[in-house]
């Protein structure tokens, strides 16, 4: 496929999915934290993973 080997390009889609991940992932955190969706995907694309972290770590905001 695409001319490489099966696992090469097993590798290559693994590397390629935990690359992409966090811009799924980080819009629904920053939602329901109650942060800006806009501020944290442009921060996801300089820090990717570290920004994930740093959502993750917050507390979700509560609905009254």
């Amino acid at each position: 496929m695409f001319g490489m080997d099966l696992p090469i390009f097993f590798a290559f889609l693994f590397i390629l999915l935990l690359a992409i991940l966090p811009f799924f992932l980080n819009p629904f955190l920053a939602h329901s934290r109650g942060r800006s969706i806009l501020l944290w995907l442009i921060l996801t694309l300089i820090f990717s993973w570290l920004a994930t972290l740093v959502l993750a770590a917050m507390k979700p905001k509560k609905n009254n």
